[in-house]
């Protein structure tokens, strides 16, 4: 399925944004998780972050970093792409200095979600698999997993690899084939 014919003519392009674990979670004092999308390689990455922004260390900040950087980037043009959000643009400013290659920032025009749909359904299909993974596994253990648990915070990252290793896009490889040049042979227990 093919995005934005502006965004295809920019390259490589990295949607990010911030999102809850739930839709309904967008009250104060739930935890944000940082949701990135690459428009080549199709992946999505995800990550539990205490507070939006790049306070706290840059641990947000390093962990994207890391992610074009083992998706092949490193010294690459990309760009980076998200909403008009004050803690996503520092997270992005942060982001292109760091990085070794140029990193174009691009931002959405204000009241245009649609502008930013990919990241927008990676979110939808991150935050599906997401409450999968926690069902299946509060049904295996017979108690509701609590906010707060440590595993919830694995899952949050877990349910993004597993969208990247095991889900088969139209052009018959994962997003994990992609970026590794060779398909994943991981064991997963059920």
């Amino acid at each position: 399925r093919r995005g934005d014919p502006d965004e295809d003519k920019l390259g490589v392009t990295i949607s990010v944004d911030f999102a809850f674990r739930l839709a309904e979670e967008q009250e104060e004092g739930t935890i944000p998780i940082l949701v990135a999308y690459d428009n080549v390689k199709c992946s999505i990455w995800a990550l539990e972050v205490e507070e939006k922004g790049v306070s706290h260390g840059m641990v947000a900040m390093d962990w994207l970093v890391g992610k074009l950087d083992a998706s092949g980037y490193h010294g690459m043009e990309i760009a980076l792409k998200s909403d008009n959000e004050p803690s996503i643009l520092a997270l992005k400013d942060s982001v292109a200095l760091r990085r070794k290659g140029e990193t174009s920032l691009i931002e959405s025009p204000v009241r245009e979600s649609k502008s930013n749909a990919h990241v927008e359904r990676a979110i939808r299909s991150w935050r599906d698999q997401f409450r999968t993974l926690k069902h299946y596994v509060e049904r295996r253990f017979g108690v509701p997993i609590p906010r707060e648990n440590p595993l919830v915070s694995w899952l949050v990252s877990w349910s993004a690899e597993v969208l990247n290793r095991f889900k088969v896009r139209s052009n018959g490889r994962t997003a994990y084939e992609m970026a590794t040049l060779h398909k994943a042979r991981h064991k997963v227990l059920a």
